[in-house]
């Protein structure tokens, strides 16, 4: 960002080259997380060129927000909400972020899960974003990164149940489920029980 040039999204280019059309497509532009530093006008600019251009030919679902300085991811979805309200898809286009599932704390059994302390200061500014705009949270959840799990739980190949929750009775065949689950659980703690689950990577 030292030249002040917001970076394109590669999907968004290749899916137009190749002549697709009514394709859902999310655009992850690594630099957008410095927009208030360069200004609003300058979201508005991203969104015009970024957006605009391809829209409706190509269907963005999300402008997803996974790189960047902490303190900046709210301002810059704020900003391209606004953006995206002004020039008239903010009702079918959602503004978000990324993350991994490392932001939990607690998360065995699913229904005890948090957030970790050291992340709230900048979960909590985001998960409000997300909660008022109507938006969900994009989550990275690997079974495969956890350590001491049975090989068939995380692989979704368990004959049997594998986990029941103590405190809800919920059985789980498959560490996937068990992980979003703790996901929804720490939403619904922190009052923000209407902000959906959208897993963005997996493995």
């Amino acid at each position: 960002m030292a030249s002040g040039k917001i970076v394109r999204p590669r999907m968004t280019h290749t899916l137009t080259r190749k002549g697709m059309t009514k394709s859902e497509a999310r655009s992850t532009p690594e630099s957008l997380c410095y927009l208030r530093v360069v200004s609003p006008a300058a979201a508005s600019d991203w969104v015009r060129d970024n957006v605009l251009t391809y829209w409706p030919d190509v269907r963005f679902s999300y402008i997803i927000f996974n790189k960047g300085v902490a303190q900046y991811i709210v301002p810059a979805m704020r900003n391209i909400y606004r953006a995206l309200s002004a020039a008239g898809p903010r009702d079918k286009i959602k503004v978000s972020t990324s993350v991994q599932y490392g932001i939990m704390g607690e998360s065995y059994p699913p229904s005890i899960d948090e957030f970790s302390s050291q992340v709230w200061s900048v979960m909590g500014p985001i998960v409000e974003f997300l909660r008022s705009m109507g938006a969900p949270l994009l989550v990275n959840v690997y079974p495969h990164f956890s350590h001491n799990i049975d090989l068939d739980y995380a692989q979704f190949t368990a004959p049997d149940i594998v986990v029941v929750d103590g405190y809800n009775g919920l059985e789980y065949h498959n560490m996937f489920d068990a992980m979003v689950d703790a996901v929804y659980v720490v939403l619904d703690r922190v009052g923000a029980g209407n902000v959906g689950v959208v897993v963005s990577e997996t493995g």
